[in-house]
């Protein structure tokens, strides 16, 4: 008793010391330290809820609004291959100059130099060169962009682009005022063009943001932001449950019963596209990677992370799909199938590789799949948990033959997801090469009409599906906690946190 006591007084001080409150500021945080303020680095929603309310890109996304014009005042497709926008002269920087098209120009050039090396140059792969110039074929000022005047840009492209809009709203493609970042102790030098920019940068604790007052309709007063590095989500909570964090981003579902009927919950469904991949060991072993696909009671796992969609059925949100494609619970077939697969597939230990950033919930999940393969078919698993960067170059350099992969869809479409699985893409983990899987993917990139792309997602999903590519994992919502202290902030199903209209509440509001 005395041992639990002295960690509880310990656990006060430290927050006490780590998580000052300010009474009038805004307050959230990150699960990791981002390493740069060179937005292009942005991998996942740790780095966008930091990033996105720095810069900002032709457009951002809201859910109910769709696309909003930022550094865009209109932007028009000439042709398919060929996009003109006109910009908003009232865009300035942090420090009062005008955002001009050679700093976008600047920012994609930037974006797709081979030196640079990050994974976000996928975003513009279908601009005129790009694919060239990350080759070393070309160099980076041959890309598809060109500034025409001050204020207007033209995009040129090699492969049709029909989701580049909403691309456009992804802050690693917003302008750039120099490619020289200053360190984190320097980042209040950061220029920025978004509605925030950074007053302090306390490294490893806290980073403080300040509104930026060239930014529109920044004349009233808007609070201060303060942004922790917590990893742990139990000390997430506890930061929250002390009063010293206005936004809890990530609720554990084992306390979802406990926080439903409280002030502050809410969950956000998001758009993704996670799934358990089978990489090339498991890729002439069809039946194998189907009796694991059937023998997961998925009813069971749906009720333990008390979710609102199906896993087995695909993550991306179900509007996408004229139907929505589930593997059934048949643990007789599964049985059936296993007992006639040759004894080393069945004999060997298999490897389930997964990132720890997903915290424990995605750990327990994967312990839950470990149990059910195990006393369903008999076969023996090991649990692989790996840090984030240790963990993606495993899937870089060898995949292994089970994993879990959580894939965060950059726009609200099913070409963001399905794009995933085509040879060559950079996230092609499972590394398939289906010529009928491509075809499909192929229809959707060139049609117009929703009806049929709903069709076309449907099929392409289908076909991942009755080949036991992957183990799709559900549509998925975020389960969060908000103190009630703010308002004119919101969350879209990319998981990225707006503070464009961030406001406190009056005591009269509240």
């Amino acid at each position: 008793m005395g041992n639990e006591m002295t960690k509880l007084l310990l656990l006060l001080i430290y927050l006490s010391i780590c998580f000052q409150s300010v009474a009038s500021s805004f307050s959230f945080h990150l699960l990791q330290e981002p390493h740069t303020l060179d937005p292009i680095s942005i991998r996942g929603s740790t780095g966008s809820y930091l990033f996105t309310n720095l810069f900002r890109s032709l457009y951002r996304y809201h859910n109910l609004k769709g696309l909003i014009p930022e550094g865009a005042e209109f932007c028009v497709w000439k042709n398919n291959k060929h996009l003109n926008c006109k910009l908003n002269r009232k865009v300035k920087w942090s420090q009062g100059d005008s955002v001009k098209a050679q700093h976008y120009v600047n920012s994609f050039q930037h974006l797709i130099n081979p030196k640079t090396s990050t994974v976000n140059s996928e975003l513009i792969l279908n601009l005129k060169n790009a694919s060239l110039i990350l080759k070393g074929k070309k160099k980076p000022t041959e890309l598809g962009i060109k500034a025409l005047g001050e204020y207007e840009l033209d995009f040129y492209f090699d492969q049709i682009d029909p989701d580049f809009l909403y691309k456009l709203s992804y802050p690693s493609l917003a302008p750039i005022y120099s490619s020289h970042f200053p360190d984190k102790k320097q980042a209040h030098k950061l220029v920025v063009n978004g509605p925030y920019k950074i007053k302090e940068w306390v490294p490893g604790k806290r980073i403080y943001l300040e509104r930026n007052s060239y930014y529109a309709n920044s004349q009233k007063k808007y609070p201060e932001i303060m942004v922790y590095f917590i990893e742990d989500d139990e000390t997430a909570l506890r930061v929250f449950e002390s009063n010293k964090m206005s936004f809890l981003r990530r609720l554990n579902s084992s306390q979802i019963e406990n926080f439903r009927v409280k002030k502050g919950f809410f969950q956000v469904p998001v758009a993704r596209f996670d799934y358990m991949g089978f990489g090339p060991e498991l890729k002439k072993h069809k039946a194998f990677r189907k009796a694991l696909a059937l023998s997961l009671d998925y009813e069971q796992l749906k009720k333990i992370y008390h979710a609102l969609g199906r896993p087995g059925c695909p993550s991306m949100p179900s509007r996408l799909m004229k139907e929505v494609p589930c593997y059934p619970f048949d643990l007789k077939t599964a049985k059936e199938i296993i007992g006639s697969l040759p004894v080393e597939l069945k004999k060997k230990r298999w490897p389930i590789y997964f990132s720890k950033m997903g915290g424990d919930d995605i750990a327990k999940g994967m312990e839950w799949m470990q149990h059910q393969w195990q006393s369903h078919l008999g076969l023996q698993l090991e649990l692989k948990p790996e840090e984030q960067g240790v963990y993606l170059q495993i899937l870089n350099s060898k995949p292994p033959a089970i994993f879990r992969k959580g894939l965060n869809l950059d726009r609200p479409t099913c070409l963001a997801g399905l794009e995933t699985f085509l040879k060559g893409h950079p996230e092609n983990f499972i590394q398939l090469d289906d010529i009928i899987y491509k075809q499909w993917v192929q229809q959707l990139e060139n049609t117009q009409d929703n009806t049929a792309k709903q069709k076309l997602c449907s099929k392409a999903i289908q076909r991942l599906m009755d080949e036991f590519y992957i183990i799709p994992l559900g549509e998925m919502h975020f389960t969060m906690l908000e103190d009630g202290n703010f308002t004119g902030w919101s969350i879209n199903e990319f998981n990225q946190l707006d503070l464009t209209d961030l406001q406190a509440k009056t005591s009269s509001s509240k």
